[in-house]
Protein backbone atom coordinates (compact mmCIF):
# COMPACT_ATOMS: atom_id res chain seq x y z
CA UNK A 1 0.00 0.00 0.00
CA UNK A 2 2.96 2.43 0.81
CA UNK A 3 4.46 1.71 -2.22
CA UNK A 4 1.12 2.10 -4.50
CA UNK A 5 0.40 5.99 -2.44
CA UNK A 6 3.67 7.37 -3.39
CA UNK A 7 2.81 7.21 -6.84
CA UNK A 8 0.38 9.85 -8.29
CA UNK A 9 -2.67 9.11 -9.27
CA UNK A 10 -4.42 7.27 -6.08
CA UNK A 11 -6.66 8.46 -3.98
CA UNK A 12 -5.00 7.52 -0.39
CA UNK A 13 -7.18 9.43 1.86
CA UNK A 14 -9.66 6.18 2.85
CA UNK A 15 -7.81 3.85 5.33
CA UNK A 16 -7.30 0.22 5.06
CA UNK A 17 -7.72 -0.49 1.45
CA UNK A 18 -6.71 -3.25 -0.66
CA UNK A 19 -4.59 -2.68 -4.31
CA UNK A 20 -7.62 -3.72 -5.94
CA UNK A 21 -10.33 -1.40 -3.91
CA UNK A 22 -7.56 1.76 -3.90
CA UNK A 23 -9.54 4.30 -6.20
CA UNK A 24 -7.28 6.28 -8.90
CA UNK A 25 -7.85 10.17 -9.29
CA UNK A 26 -9.42 11.38 -12.16
CA UNK A 27 -6.98 11.59 -15.58
CA UNK A 28 -5.57 8.58 -14.46
CA UNK A 29 -6.41 4.58 -15.09
CA UNK A 30 -4.23 1.48 -14.79
CA UNK A 31 -4.24 -2.00 -16.85
CA UNK A 32 -4.80 -4.58 -13.93
CA UNK A 33 -6.94 -4.31 -10.77
CA UNK A 34 -3.85 -5.03 -8.80
CA UNK A 35 -1.46 -2.86 -10.67
CA UNK A 36 0.65 -0.44 -8.73
CA UNK A 37 1.21 2.43 -11.16
CA UNK A 38 -1.21 4.60 -12.57
CA UNK A 39 -0.77 5.88 -15.80
CA UNK A 40 -1.62 9.27 -16.47
CA UNK A 41 -4.14 9.61 -19.39
CA UNK A 42 -3.61 12.00 -22.45
CA UNK A 43 -6.02 14.66 -24.06
CA UNK A 44 -8.02 17.54 -22.78
CA UNK A 45 -7.96 17.69 -19.21
CA UNK A 46 -5.88 14.53 -19.20
CA UNK A 47 -9.40 12.51 -20.41
CA UNK A 48 -11.44 12.85 -17.60
CA UNK A 49 -14.00 11.61 -19.60
CA UNK A 50 -12.60 8.33 -20.55
CA UNK A 51 -10.84 8.21 -17.17
CA UNK A 52 -13.13 9.14 -14.48
CA UNK A 53 -11.23 7.45 -11.55
CA UNK A 54 -13.06 5.83 -9.10
CA UNK A 55 -11.75 1.83 -7.91
CA UNK A 56 -12.26 0.56 -11.64
CA UNK A 57 -8.89 -0.03 -12.97
CA UNK A 58 -10.32 0.34 -16.85
CA UNK A 59 -11.38 3.22 -19.00
CA UNK A 60 -15.18 4.83 -19.10
CA UNK A 61 -15.94 3.76 -23.07
CA UNK A 62 -15.67 0.58 -23.75
CA UNK A 63 -14.37 -0.48 -27.34
CA UNK A 64 -13.23 3.59 -27.45
CA UNK A 65 -10.06 4.88 -25.58
CA UNK A 66 -9.40 1.54 -24.30
CA UNK A 67 -5.69 0.84 -23.61
CA UNK A 68 -3.03 2.61 -21.61
CA UNK A 69 -3.55 6.09 -21.27
CA UNK A 70 -7.43 5.35 -22.66
CA UNK A 71 -6.61 6.97 -25.93
CA UNK A 72 -6.59 3.41 -28.29
CA UNK A 73 -9.70 3.66 -30.33
CA UNK A 74 -11.73 0.54 -31.92
CA UNK A 75 -11.66 0.46 -35.82
CA UNK A 76 -12.51 2.92 -37.89
CA UNK A 77 -12.45 5.61 -35.10
CA UNK A 78 -9.41 8.56 -34.34
CA UNK A 79 -8.02 9.19 -31.10
CA UNK A 80 -9.37 13.34 -30.98
CA UNK A 81 -7.08 14.48 -28.60
CA UNK A 82 -9.12 18.22 -28.21
CA UNK A 83 -12.55 16.19 -27.18
CA UNK A 84 -10.32 13.43 -25.67
CA UNK A 85 -13.25 11.17 -27.00
CA UNK A 86 -13.03 8.24 -30.37
CA UNK A 87 -14.78 10.01 -32.92
CA UNK A 88 -16.22 7.60 -36.01
CA UNK A 89 -14.09 8.46 -38.97
CA UNK A 90 -16.43 9.58 -41.82
CA UNK A 91 -17.11 7.33 -45.60
CA UNK A 92 -16.31 10.19 -47.58
CA UNK A 93 -14.12 13.23 -47.72
CA UNK A 94 -17.31 15.13 -46.83
CA UNK A 95 -18.04 13.92 -43.47
CA UNK A 96 -14.61 14.61 -42.33
CA UNK A 97 -14.14 17.20 -39.61
CA UNK A 98 -13.12 21.00 -40.88
CA UNK A 99 -10.04 20.86 -39.73
CA UNK A 100 -9.07 17.45 -41.65
CA UNK A 101 -10.48 19.03 -44.50
CA UNK A 102 -8.14 21.84 -44.11
CA UNK A 103 -4.95 20.23 -43.43
CA UNK A 104 -5.71 17.99 -46.56
CA UNK A 105 -6.20 20.71 -48.92
CA UNK A 106 -2.99 22.84 -47.62
CA UNK A 107 -1.03 19.44 -47.63
CA UNK A 108 -1.59 19.18 -51.61
CA UNK A 109 -1.20 22.87 -52.33
CA UNK A 110 2.06 23.61 -50.86
CA UNK A 111 3.05 20.05 -52.11
CA UNK A 112 2.34 21.30 -55.70
CA UNK A 113 3.83 24.63 -55.26
CA UNK A 114 7.05 22.43 -53.61
CA UNK A 115 7.01 20.18 -56.75
CA UNK A 116 7.06 23.60 -58.82
CA UNK A 117 9.89 25.39 -56.93
CA UNK A 118 11.93 21.93 -56.75
CA UNK A 119 11.72 21.32 -60.37
CA UNK A 120 12.50 25.05 -61.25
CA UNK A 121 15.59 24.79 -59.15
CA UNK A 122 16.51 21.41 -60.81
CA UNK A 123 16.48 22.54 -63.94
CA UNK A 124 18.45 25.03 -63.45
CA UNK A 125 20.39 26.38 -60.40
CA UNK A 126 22.21 28.88 -62.48
CA UNK A 127 19.21 31.35 -61.70
CA UNK A 128 18.48 30.41 -58.01
CA UNK A 129 20.55 33.79 -56.50
CA UNK A 130 19.32 37.09 -57.98
CA UNK A 131 21.74 39.90 -58.34
CA UNK A 132 21.66 43.81 -57.45
CA UNK A 133 19.31 45.23 -54.81
CA UNK A 134 16.30 43.64 -55.50
CA UNK A 135 18.28 40.31 -54.65
CA UNK A 136 19.87 41.45 -51.75
CA UNK A 137 16.27 42.34 -50.22
CA UNK A 138 15.58 39.00 -51.14
CA UNK A 139 17.86 37.09 -49.78
CA UNK A 140 17.29 39.30 -46.33
CA UNK A 141 13.59 38.58 -45.85
CA UNK A 142 14.65 34.41 -46.94
CA UNK A 143 16.81 34.51 -43.83
CA UNK A 144 13.80 36.17 -41.68
CA UNK A 145 11.60 33.28 -42.72
CA UNK A 146 14.00 30.56 -42.33
CA UNK A 147 14.44 32.36 -38.93
CA UNK A 148 10.84 32.27 -38.43
CA UNK A 149 9.55 28.94 -39.47
CA UNK A 150 12.67 27.02 -37.46
CA UNK A 151 11.40 29.04 -34.41
CA UNK A 152 7.78 28.28 -34.80
CA UNK A 153 8.46 24.44 -36.25
CA UNK A 154 9.57 23.78 -32.49
CA UNK A 155 6.50 25.61 -30.77
CA UNK A 156 3.82 23.32 -33.12
CA UNK A 157 5.69 20.18 -31.84
CA UNK A 158 5.69 21.45 -28.35
CA UNK A 159 2.01 19.24 -28.08
CA UNK A 160 2.84 16.11 -29.69
CA UNK A 161 6.78 16.32 -27.57
CA UNK A 162 5.31 17.04 -24.24
CA UNK A 163 1.45 15.20 -24.37
CA UNK A 164 1.19 15.62 -20.37
CA UNK A 165 0.95 19.10 -20.55
CA UNK A 166 -2.50 20.70 -20.60
CA UNK A 167 -2.45 23.93 -22.28
CA UNK A 168 -4.82 26.91 -21.78
CA UNK A 169 -7.66 26.39 -24.36
CA UNK A 170 -7.18 30.01 -26.01
CA UNK A 171 -3.35 29.22 -26.05
CA UNK A 172 -4.28 25.33 -26.89
CA UNK A 173 -6.36 26.72 -30.11
CA UNK A 174 -3.75 28.95 -31.25
CA UNK A 175 -1.23 25.90 -31.68
CA UNK A 176 -3.50 23.86 -33.31
CA UNK A 177 -3.77 26.26 -36.01
CA UNK A 178 0.13 26.27 -36.14
CA UNK A 179 0.07 22.38 -36.41
CA UNK A 180 0.96 22.61 -40.05
CA UNK A 181 4.23 23.67 -39.70
CA UNK A 182 5.57 20.77 -37.55
CA UNK A 183 5.42 19.41 -41.49
CA UNK A 184 3.91 15.98 -39.98
CA UNK A 185 2.45 14.53 -43.24
CA UNK A 186 1.82 11.42 -41.55
CA UNK A 187 0.69 13.00 -38.63
CA UNK A 188 -1.82 15.83 -40.28
CA UNK A 189 -3.03 13.25 -42.97
CA UNK A 190 -6.03 10.70 -41.05
CA UNK A 191 -4.19 8.09 -42.09
CA UNK A 192 -6.09 5.92 -38.96
CA UNK A 193 -9.43 6.50 -41.43
CA UNK A 194 -7.79 5.19 -44.33
CA UNK A 195 -9.07 1.49 -45.01
CA UNK A 196 -5.40 0.20 -46.58
CA UNK A 197 -3.42 1.58 -43.76
CA UNK A 198 -5.30 -0.37 -41.05
CA UNK A 199 -4.78 2.21 -38.11
CA UNK A 200 -1.22 1.14 -37.26
CA UNK A 201 1.92 3.02 -36.84
CA UNK A 202 4.26 1.56 -39.06
CA UNK A 203 2.03 2.47 -42.30
CA UNK A 204 3.23 6.24 -41.00
CA UNK A 205 6.49 5.15 -40.63
CA UNK A 206 7.28 3.67 -44.70
CA UNK A 207 4.74 7.32 -45.60
CA UNK A 208 7.34 9.50 -43.98
CA UNK A 209 10.83 7.76 -44.44
CA UNK A 210 10.03 6.94 -48.07
CA UNK A 211 7.43 9.26 -49.20
CA UNK A 212 10.37 12.12 -49.51
CA UNK A 213 12.77 10.04 -51.59
CA UNK A 214 9.73 9.79 -53.60
CA UNK A 215 9.27 13.56 -53.88
CA UNK A 216 13.36 13.81 -55.14
CA UNK A 217 13.03 11.26 -57.64
CA UNK A 218 9.74 12.47 -58.98
CA UNK A 219 11.49 16.29 -59.22
CA UNK A 220 14.48 14.58 -60.73
CA UNK A 221 12.27 13.16 -63.80
CA UNK A 222 9.92 16.18 -64.05
CA UNK A 223 13.36 18.39 -64.25
CA UNK A 224 14.74 16.21 -67.51
CA UNK A 225 11.12 16.36 -69.09
CA UNK A 226 10.85 20.11 -68.80
CA UNK A 227 14.49 20.79 -70.01
CA UNK A 228 13.41 17.86 -73.47
CA UNK A 229 10.06 20.04 -74.08
CA UNK A 230 11.56 23.46 -73.37
CA UNK A 231 14.81 22.89 -75.38
CA UNK A 232 16.89 23.55 -72.74
CA UNK A 233 20.22 21.74 -71.92
CA UNK A 234 19.39 19.13 -69.21
CA UNK A 235 20.73 19.61 -66.07
CA UNK A 236 23.92 18.51 -64.27
CA UNK A 237 22.25 15.53 -62.44
CA UNK A 238 24.71 15.36 -59.21
CA UNK A 239 24.11 19.25 -58.60
CA UNK A 240 20.47 19.13 -58.99
CA UNK A 241 19.94 15.93 -56.60
CA UNK A 242 21.73 17.59 -53.75
CA UNK A 243 20.04 21.09 -54.28
CA UNK A 244 16.43 19.31 -54.35
CA UNK A 245 17.73 16.54 -51.25
CA UNK A 246 18.83 19.54 -49.37
CA UNK A 247 15.57 21.61 -49.42
CA UNK A 248 13.52 18.91 -48.78
CA UNK A 249 15.34 17.06 -45.89
CA UNK A 250 15.66 20.79 -44.48
CA UNK A 251 11.61 21.32 -44.42
CA UNK A 252 11.21 17.50 -43.05
CA UNK A 253 13.95 16.09 -41.31
CA UNK A 254 12.05 16.85 -37.62
CA UNK A 255 9.11 15.06 -38.37
CA UNK A 256 11.08 12.32 -40.09
CA UNK A 257 13.29 11.70 -37.24
CA UNK A 258 10.12 12.21 -34.91
CA UNK A 259 8.56 9.38 -36.82
CA UNK A 260 10.96 6.84 -36.50
CA UNK A 261 12.01 7.58 -32.67
CA UNK A 262 9.01 6.94 -32.16
CA UNK A 263 9.05 3.74 -33.49
CA UNK A 264 11.99 2.90 -30.88
CA UNK A 265 9.82 4.29 -28.55
CA UNK A 266 8.72 1.36 -26.40
CA UNK A 267 7.61 1.81 -22.46
CA UNK A 268 7.34 -0.95 -19.56
CA UNK A 269 3.79 -1.41 -18.43
CA UNK A 270 1.95 -3.72 -16.69
CA UNK A 271 0.46 -6.83 -19.48
CA UNK A 272 -3.34 -7.22 -19.07
CA UNK A 273 -3.32 -10.37 -20.00
CA UNK A 274 -0.43 -11.96 -17.84
CA UNK A 275 0.13 -11.27 -14.07
CA UNK A 276 3.80 -9.56 -15.34
CA UNK A 277 4.65 -6.79 -17.71
CA UNK A 278 5.68 -6.41 -21.05
CA UNK A 279 6.75 -3.64 -23.62
CA UNK A 280 4.31 -1.28 -25.42
CA UNK A 281 4.87 1.04 -28.66
CA UNK A 282 3.93 4.35 -26.94
CA UNK A 283 3.24 5.82 -30.44
CA UNK A 284 0.17 3.15 -30.17
CA UNK A 285 -0.27 0.94 -27.13
CA UNK A 286 -2.23 -2.49 -28.66
CA UNK A 287 1.49 -2.89 -30.40
CA UNK A 288 3.89 -4.56 -28.07
CA UNK A 289 7.40 -4.44 -28.73
CA UNK A 290 7.90 -8.30 -29.54
CA UNK A 291 11.13 -9.05 -31.74
CA UNK A 292 9.60 -12.36 -32.97
CA UNK A 293 6.17 -10.10 -34.56
CA UNK A 294 5.86 -7.40 -37.27
CA UNK A 295 7.64 -4.70 -34.42
CA UNK A 296 11.06 -6.97 -35.44
CA UNK A 297 11.62 -5.70 -39.10
CA UNK A 298 10.56 -2.49 -38.04
CA UNK A 299 12.56 -2.45 -35.76
CA UNK A 300 15.61 -2.98 -37.48
CA UNK A 301 13.98 -0.50 -40.41
CA UNK A 302 13.75 2.18 -37.69
CA UNK A 303 17.55 1.97 -37.12
CA UNK A 304 18.63 1.07 -40.64
CA UNK A 305 16.81 4.94 -41.38
CA UNK A 306 18.25 6.55 -38.22
CA UNK A 307 21.57 6.49 -39.87
CA UNK A 308 20.15 7.47 -43.05
CA UNK A 309 17.89 10.69 -41.90
CA UNK A 310 19.28 11.55 -38.28
CA UNK A 311 22.18 10.99 -38.64
CA UNK A 312 22.63 10.91 -42.50
CA UNK A 313 21.66 14.10 -43.76
CA UNK A 314 23.33 16.17 -41.41
CA UNK A 315 26.48 14.35 -42.24
CA UNK A 316 25.65 15.06 -46.05
CA UNK A 317 25.26 18.84 -45.54
CA UNK A 318 28.29 19.19 -43.35
CA UNK A 319 30.23 17.18 -46.27
CA UNK A 320 29.20 19.20 -48.70
CA UNK A 321 30.11 22.81 -47.09
CA UNK A 322 33.28 21.53 -46.40
CA UNK A 323 34.37 19.72 -49.48
CA UNK A 324 33.69 24.01 -51.02
CA UNK A 325 35.22 25.63 -47.52
CA UNK A 326 37.51 27.49 -49.89
CA UNK A 327 34.47 28.93 -52.09
CA UNK A 328 32.43 29.54 -49.14
CA UNK A 329 34.79 31.26 -47.24
CA UNK A 330 37.40 32.68 -49.62
CA UNK A 331 40.47 33.74 -48.42
CA UNK A 332 40.83 37.84 -49.62
CA UNK A 333 43.17 39.16 -47.39
CA UNK A 334 42.79 41.26 -44.01
CA UNK A 335 40.08 40.87 -41.21
CA UNK A 336 38.19 43.87 -40.89
CA UNK A 337 34.64 44.71 -42.41
CA UNK A 338 35.79 45.31 -46.16
CA UNK A 339 37.57 42.00 -46.44
CA UNK A 340 34.31 40.41 -45.16
CA UNK A 341 32.36 42.22 -47.99
CA UNK A 342 34.78 40.86 -50.49
CA UNK A 343 34.35 37.55 -49.50
CA UNK A 344 30.51 37.79 -49.30
CA UNK A 345 31.09 39.27 -53.41
CA UNK A 346 33.60 36.51 -54.03
CA UNK A 347 31.04 33.49 -53.12
CA UNK A 348 27.91 35.02 -54.43
CA UNK A 349 30.36 35.48 -57.59
CA UNK A 350 30.89 31.73 -57.43
CA UNK A 351 28.09 29.61 -59.32
CA UNK A 352 29.46 26.57 -58.55
CA UNK A 353 27.64 26.76 -54.56
CA UNK A 354 24.62 28.35 -55.84
CA UNK A 355 22.65 24.79 -55.08
CA UNK A 356 23.67 24.61 -50.92
CA UNK A 357 22.53 28.37 -50.83
CA UNK A 358 19.78 27.47 -48.52
CA UNK A 359 22.09 26.29 -45.89
CA UNK A 360 24.93 28.97 -46.30
CA UNK A 361 23.27 31.88 -47.93
CA UNK A 362 22.42 34.01 -44.60
CA UNK A 363 25.77 33.17 -42.82
CA UNK A 364 29.24 34.92 -42.81
CA UNK A 365 31.68 33.33 -44.49
CA UNK A 366 33.35 32.74 -41.31
CA UNK A 367 29.97 30.54 -40.32
CA UNK A 368 29.00 28.37 -43.57
CA UNK A 369 28.66 25.33 -41.61
CA UNK A 370 26.27 26.98 -38.88
CA UNK A 371 23.40 25.17 -40.53
CA UNK A 372 24.72 21.85 -39.22
CA UNK A 373 24.65 23.19 -35.52
CA UNK A 374 21.12 24.73 -36.03
CA UNK A 375 19.61 21.45 -37.98
CA UNK A 376 21.25 19.30 -34.95
CA UNK A 377 19.32 21.78 -32.52
CA UNK A 378 16.45 21.43 -34.14
CA UNK A 379 16.29 17.59 -33.80
CA UNK A 380 17.09 18.14 -29.93
CA UNK A 381 14.52 20.73 -29.44
CA UNK A 382 11.84 17.81 -31.02
CA UNK A 383 12.59 14.38 -32.01
CA UNK A 384 15.50 13.95 -29.19
CA UNK A 385 12.83 14.48 -26.32
CA UNK A 386 11.15 11.57 -26.76
CA UNK A 387 14.58 9.98 -25.66
CA UNK A 388 13.38 11.67 -21.79
CA UNK A 389 11.30 9.63 -19.73
CA UNK A 390 8.71 12.06 -18.19
CA UNK A 391 7.87 15.55 -19.01
CA UNK A 392 9.63 17.48 -16.37
CA UNK A 393 13.29 16.25 -17.51
CA UNK A 394 11.86 16.78 -21.28
CA UNK A 395 11.36 20.74 -20.07
CA UNK A 396 14.24 21.34 -18.20
CA UNK A 397 16.32 19.95 -21.18
CA UNK A 398 14.56 22.03 -23.29
CA UNK A 399 15.07 25.12 -21.17
CA UNK A 400 18.42 24.33 -21.03
CA UNK A 401 18.94 24.24 -24.69
CA UNK A 402 16.98 27.10 -25.62
CA UNK A 403 19.03 29.06 -23.36
CA UNK A 404 22.19 27.79 -25.09
CA UNK A 405 21.21 28.56 -28.16
CA UNK A 406 20.23 32.26 -26.97
CA UNK A 407 23.79 32.44 -25.80
CA UNK A 408 25.50 31.15 -28.98
CA UNK A 409 23.60 33.10 -31.22
CA UNK A 410 24.55 36.35 -28.96
CA UNK A 411 28.06 35.57 -28.62
CA UNK A 412 29.03 34.49 -32.50
CA UNK A 413 26.43 36.71 -34.36
CA UNK A 414 26.94 34.70 -37.44
CA UNK A 415 24.10 36.30 -40.24
CA UNK A 416 25.15 38.88 -42.27
CA UNK A 417 22.73 41.14 -41.54
CA UNK A 418 22.33 42.32 -37.98
CA UNK A 419 18.56 42.66 -37.53
CA UNK A 420 18.95 38.41 -38.63
CA UNK A 421 21.15 38.15 -35.55
CA UNK A 422 18.51 40.40 -33.18
CA UNK A 423 15.60 38.45 -34.77
CA UNK A 424 17.19 34.69 -34.17
CA UNK A 425 18.04 36.04 -30.54
CA UNK A 426 14.31 37.12 -29.84
CA UNK A 427 12.92 33.68 -31.65
CA UNK A 428 14.84 31.71 -29.02
CA UNK A 429 14.02 33.25 -25.87
CA UNK A 430 10.22 33.15 -27.08
CA UNK A 431 11.04 29.25 -27.56
CA UNK A 432 12.67 29.42 -24.02
CA UNK A 433 9.72 31.05 -22.62
CA UNK A 434 7.18 29.31 -24.51
CA UNK A 435 8.72 25.81 -22.44
CA UNK A 436 9.24 27.78 -19.34
CA UNK A 437 5.01 29.03 -19.94
CA UNK A 438 4.49 24.71 -20.56
CA UNK A 439 6.66 24.28 -16.84
CA UNK A 440 3.82 26.20 -15.60
CA UNK A 441 0.93 24.42 -17.15
CA UNK A 442 2.12 21.31 -16.23
CA UNK A 443 2.89 21.97 -12.49
CA UNK A 444 -0.38 23.82 -12.63
CA UNK A 445 1.11 27.53 -11.55
CA UNK A 446 -0.33 30.41 -12.45
CA UNK A 447 -3.55 28.82 -14.33
CA UNK A 448 -5.53 32.13 -14.97
CA UNK A 449 -2.56 33.96 -16.58
CA UNK A 450 -1.21 31.61 -18.51
CA UNK A 451 -3.27 32.21 -21.30
CA UNK A 452 -2.39 36.13 -21.51
CA UNK A 453 1.57 35.70 -20.92
CA UNK A 454 1.27 32.77 -23.90
CA UNK A 455 -0.77 34.87 -26.45
CA UNK A 456 1.32 38.01 -25.19
CA UNK A 457 5.09 36.22 -26.02
CA UNK A 458 3.41 35.32 -29.42
CA UNK A 459 2.31 38.67 -30.20
CA UNK A 460 4.98 40.44 -29.24
CA UNK A 461 7.01 38.03 -31.37
CA UNK A 462 4.81 38.97 -34.33
CA UNK A 463 5.59 42.52 -33.84
CA UNK A 464 9.50 42.45 -33.81
CA UNK A 465 9.54 40.08 -37.08
CA UNK A 466 7.21 42.78 -38.77
CA UNK A 467 9.05 45.47 -37.07
CA UNK A 468 12.42 43.95 -38.42
CA UNK A 469 10.93 43.15 -41.97
CA UNK A 470 9.90 46.78 -42.45
CA UNK A 471 13.35 47.81 -41.32
CA UNK A 472 14.77 45.87 -44.33
CA UNK A 473 12.27 46.93 -46.68
CA UNK A 474 12.54 50.67 -45.79
CA UNK A 475 16.38 50.09 -46.36
CA UNK A 476 16.01 48.78 -49.22
CA UNK A 477 13.27 51.25 -50.93
CA UNK A 478 15.21 51.47 -54.23
CA UNK A 479 14.85 47.35 -54.51
CA UNK A 480 10.99 47.95 -53.51
CA UNK A 481 10.33 50.46 -56.07
CA UNK A 482 12.35 48.46 -58.84
CA UNK A 483 9.78 45.54 -58.03
CA UNK A 484 7.16 47.88 -57.92
CA UNK A 485 7.61 48.86 -61.59
CA UNK A 486 8.39 46.08 -62.95
CA UNK A 487 4.90 44.19 -61.66
CA UNK A 488 3.47 47.07 -63.29
CA UNK A 489 5.31 47.04 -66.36
CA UNK A 490 4.00 42.94 -66.22
CA UNK A 491 0.51 44.24 -65.85
CA UNK A 492 0.74 46.35 -68.77
CA UNK A 493 1.94 44.07 -71.28
CA UNK A 494 -0.27 41.31 -69.96
CA UNK A 495 -2.81 44.18 -70.80
CA UNK A 496 -1.60 44.82 -74.33
CA UNK A 497 -1.46 40.86 -74.91
CA UNK A 498 -5.20 40.20 -73.76
CA UNK A 499 -6.02 43.34 -75.61
CA UNK A 500 -4.63 42.65 -79.12
CA UNK A 501 -5.58 38.93 -78.48
CA UNK A 502 -9.02 39.72 -78.08
CA UNK A 503 -8.73 42.15 -81.53
CA UNK A 504 -7.59 39.35 -83.27
CA UNK A 505 -10.33 37.07 -81.79
CA UNK A 506 -12.87 40.14 -83.46
CA UNK A 507 -11.57 40.66 -86.49
CA UNK A 508 -12.19 37.87 -89.06
CA UNK A 509 -9.72 36.87 -91.46
CA UNK A 510 -10.33 39.03 -94.52
CA UNK A 511 -11.11 41.43 -92.46
CA UNK A 512 -7.17 41.44 -90.58
CA UNK A 513 -6.00 41.72 -94.50
CA UNK A 514 -8.36 44.30 -95.14
CA UNK A 515 -6.59 46.25 -91.53
CA UNK A 516 -3.20 45.20 -92.85
CA UNK A 517 -0.84 48.03 -94.32
CA UNK A 518 -0.34 48.48 -97.89
CA UNK A 519 3.15 47.21 -99.38
CA UNK A 520 4.56 50.19 -100.24
CA UNK A 521 5.82 51.16 -103.57
CA UNK A 522 8.83 50.89 -105.07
Amino acid sequence: MTTACDEDGFECDAPGRSIETLPLEKGYMRQRDDSEKPIACVGLARNELNCPGGVAAGCAAEGHGEGATCSVCAGRYFFDVEQATCEKCGNTLSDAAPATVASIVLILVGFALLLYLLVVMAGSTKDVKKTGKLGRLRNKLKAKWKIVFVGFNIMASMPAMLPEVTYPRMYGDMLKSIDFLKLDIGASLPLTCLPTSGGGHYQTLLFMTLAPLVVIALVLVLSLVRARCSGDAPPNLATSLVSVTVLVTYLVLPAVTTTIFRTLDCVELDDPKTAGTAKFLRAHYPTRCDAAGPYGFYFFYAVACVFVWPIGVPLLYFLELYRRRDALNPDVGGDDKDAEARAIAAREADLSVVHLQLLYGPYEPAYYLWEVFEMGRRLCATSLLLAFDGPISKLYFSIFLGLLTVKMYAYFSPFISDSDDTLAETINYVVVFMFLGALSAFLQAFDSQLDYFFIGINLMCVVIILALCYSDINREKAALKFALGEARELHKSLSRRFSSSKLGDDLGPGDEAAEAPAPEAF
